[in-house]
């Protein structure tokens, strides 16, 4: 799968999400994830892939899931979009050992509260995540897709672009920095 995405540093997050009501979503959920990172010799930061453990609680029922994703480097540049393969698992202590087993390190681990909103704008379903991060100042919105080709990204990219536009964010604030790399600015501000 591709997972074609955008985002964006919010500069008021509650008429960020006014606006995103205002286009009247199909579902709206509360999360809490908890991402742990893990690199081999940084081999796969340095070519922008990523290998994560998620644990995903929804925080009205507490219902916990979790997931094991790789992304491989990114297809598109600006956006920083990348091909995703990820699959759910049962057991993430499990997982974590296995991977720390074959010589992997936990590079980084970090909690977000989400408000996820599914919303279809020109007849394709989006996932749009209000997104604060335990740790960093900056909240962010992240609007993404999926699509099972290469050849529809550029496609949907646009689509996203144009939903940015109507929600009333600007492309000024396009973010494509990665949250590992914020947390690095942050560690090496201190």
């Amino acid at each position: 799968m591709y997972e074609v995405e955008l985002k964006v540093k919010l500069e008021d997050y509650y008429a960020t999400r006014k606006n995103i009501l205002k286009i009247q979503p199909t579902s709206t959920i509360l999360y809490e994830y908890f991402d742990r990172y893990y690199d081999l010799n940084n081999t796969l930061t340095s070519s922008e892939q990523e290998l994560r453990l998620r644990t995903k609680t929804n925080l009205v029922t507490s219902q916990e899931s979790h997931f094991l994703t790789f992304k491989d480097s990114p297809f598109d540049l600006y956006s920083k979009s990348k091909p995703e393969f990820e699959s759910e698992i049962i057991d993430p202590i499990a997982i974590d050992s296995l991977l720390k087993k074959l010589n992997y390190k936990e590079s980084l681990s970090y909690k977000k509260n989400c408000e996820v909103f599914n919303v279809v704008f020109e007849n394709n379903e989006l996932e749009v995540s209000l997104v604060k991060i335990r740790g960093l100042k900056d909240s962010f919105l992240e609007v993404e897709t999926l699509s099972e080709t290469l050849n529809n990204t550029s496609n949907l990219l646009k689509i996203l672009h144009r939903y940015l536009t109507e929600i009333k964010l600007s492309e000024s604030q396009i973010c494509t920095a990665y949250y590992v790399d914020m947390f690095k600015e942050v560690r090496e501000a201190e």
